[in-house]
């Protein structure tokens, strides 16, 4: 009897041992990435990336003198570069308040709806609606961030005489350029080049391009 006893809490303590051989994820999904093989002693290393049903987002990166326009909840247009037949609608999720000291981008996460055609990894475009109306379209390299956040662009005042300009930042555009909401209006004159070096009231030779 004894001996029963002490097989039967043998298996009981292989049996428990077994019960934490078996890794449970706390939500249903796909496992996009393996980081261990069997046998391996893991301790906390992580086992698997696994990506949850039906909860794809897209991380765009968005220049800081366009953060101001985006909100949470806003509509999204999602295409890809690389399949034509990806055109989905997906909404601002989140956005970072932490923009990249070099790039002078920020993380806004929107989420997307579930589609076959899409998969963890994958790039696509979005396109943000911010506003309904086409402002002044200027060469990005026109508008210069500010430390507030902000951004001005300088245009010509006179012959050779800068003035800064704050501007409202809108839309990408196609060919480098950028639409300014407010700030600009159709005519007016701005420095493309070597705006980071001037200041308010500068004289300037003016090239024109």
């Amino acid at each position: 009897a004894a001996d029963v006893r002490n097989d039967l809490a043998k298996v009981q303590q292989l049996q428990a041992q077994l019960a934490q051989t078996i890794v449970r994820a706390p939500v249903a999904g796909t496992i996009a990435k393996k980081n261990v093989e069997v046998g391996d002693v893991t301790g906390t290393k992580q086992l698997f990336e696994m990506v949850r049903d039906g909860t794809l987002e897209l991380q765009a990166q968005v220049p800081e003198v366009q953060l101001s326009q985006i909100s949470v909840g806003q509509n999204a247009l999602i295409s890809s570069d690389t399949d034509n037949r990806i055109h989905l609608e997906g909404k601002v999720r989140e956005i970072s308040p932490l923009v990249d000291e070099k790039t002078r981008k920020a993380i806004v996460k929107i989420e997307l709806p579930s589609n076959s055609l899409l998969r963890s990894g994958m790039f696509a475009r979005a396109k943000i609606t911010t506003n309904t109306g086409l402002g002044v379209a200027v060469p990005s390299k026109a508008v210069l961030p500010q430390p507030d956040g902000k951004a001005i662009v300088f245009t010509l005042s006179g012959e050779d005489k800068v003035k800064a300009v704050p501007v409202q930042v809108g839309e990408i555009l196609i060919g480098g350029n950028v639409e300014i909401q407010q700030g600009l209006t159709p005519g007016d004159r701005v420095v493309i080049e070597g705006g980071a070096y001037l200041k308010d009231g500068d004289r300037v030779q003016v090239v024109v391009q």
